[in-house]
């Protein structure tokens, strides 16, 4: 998934082959053309980068808000400088360093211990985190507040709490709600298959041709089958108003789930 928003953690010089790659890069005169031409795309279009470069990622991100309402993609215009020093467009590594290098100004490549991406998409947001080998655990730390601001902007919303779990609160008497769901598709495929019983709340039931008087509803054929007996004496009476409200909640979690054939 592309990830137009990032967050680095404070940057440390790694002396790798990487690093040496980005020098020889930043040092041609093929680069120096290529960030001039970026630069004055965006300047044309009323975007431009300050002379020094953005002081703050806020300040950055700000900044990028202009560039959807001009139909500019950054994330092509980087793919396209990287591409042609026939570096991977989807490395972090070298993605952020020409971030760094282009908009922030940072002569010396240096590598962050840690990259956070994020993307505010409505219906899925997700946020990433990406560590390497030379990531310790003061790097987490220190940048871990920002990914708890971020997770609580993303994921505030009931739509997505409901959808991620973010309540993390255990289902209390799931298997007992699980059981009552699993007898409703059952009762539901007999009843469009034309099998009707009694309305009988303590026995198996009697099965009867379909008539009038048999009430056709999946909830009262419910109570005429001996798997309902069995939930009702294990875990307590289930009333109309609590079947109802367990089956919404069951359908609504994995509805879209065929669990019978």
């Amino acid at each position: 998934m592309k990830m137009e928003n990032v967050q680095i953690a404070d940057k440390e010089p790694h002396f790798t082959k990487e690093y040496y790659t980005l020098r020889a890069v930043f040092s041609s005169d093929k680069y120096r053309r290529g960030e001039k031409d970026v630069l004055n795309e965006l300047d044309k279009l009323g975007c431009s980068v300050p002379k020094k470069g953005f002081e703050t990622v806020k300040e950055y991100h700000r900044w990028q808000t202009k560039l959807p309402d001009k139909n500019v993609s950054l994330y092509s215009m980087i793919n396209g400088l990287l591409e042609s020093f026939s570096l991977d467009p989807e490395s972090d590594f070298y993605r952020v360093a020409f971030i760094s290098r282009i908009f922030f100004k940072e002569r010396i490549p240096r590598e962050t211990p840690v990259l956070v991406t994020w993307n505010e998409d409505k219906g899925k947001p997700e946020i990433r985190i990406h560590i390497y080998p030379h990531t310790k655990k003061k790097h987490l730390e220190k940048i871990w507040p920002f990914i708890e601001r971020r997770q609580k902007l993303l994921f505030s919303s009931k739509k997505c709490k409901d959808k991620y779990g973010v309540r993390n609160r255990e289902w209390e008497c799931f298997e007992r709600d699980l059981r009552l769901y699993n007898l409703y598709l059952k009762v539901e495929k007999k009843i469009k298959e034309g099998h009707l019983k009694e309305r009988d709340y303590f026995g198996e039931g009697v099965t009867t041709p379909s008539h009038e008087s048999i009430s056709k509803s999946v909830y009262k054929q419910m109570r005429a089958y001996g798997e309902f007996k069995s939930i009702r004496d294990e875990f307590g009476e289930v009333n109309e108003e609590m079947l109802h409200k367990v089956i919404r909640k069951c359908k609504g979690v994995f509805g879209n789930v065929k669990l019978m054939d």
